[in-house]
């Protein structure tokens, strides 16, 4: 009788456990979907790759649940600047909405962000 108990109630708890996961997976599913969108922008003043111009970028993140941008997560300034090596300029540029940056050796040498004329 007693091991009769043990397996009704076990029994129970089974059926209880697989509705309760069930109607959360309907109610789920009934859900609109509002997982966030992130968007970039990145803006030049050099308009492109200028290694004589000290120029800067402006980075920013959106999250939207809604076009066209949504709310800025944040925003970053970013410059073309003289590496540690020796004429070294580290030339930041946009690539669409992504920011990249290359290495140059400028042949007359770096200052302030830009190769010597």
């Amino acid at each position: 009788m007693r091991k009769e108990i043990l397996l009704i109630s076990s029994l129970i708890i089974a059926v209880t456990l697989l509705v309760g996961c069930s109607l959360n997976k309907i109610e789920q599913n009934n859900q609109p979907q509002t997982t966030p969108e992130k968007n970039k922008t990145c803006d030049d003043t050099e308009k492109g790759i200028d290694y004589y111009v000290n120029g800067e970028l402006t980075v920013c993140d959106f999250v939207t649940l809604e076009e066209p941008r949504g709310s800025p997560v944040g925003c970053a300034l970013h410059n073309d600047l003289c590496g540690s090596e020796p004429n070294v300029l580290l030339e930041k540029y946009c690539d669409g909405d992504e920011f990249k940056f290359e290495k140059y050796i400028c042949p007359n040498g770096c200052e302030e962000g830009a190769c010597i004329r």
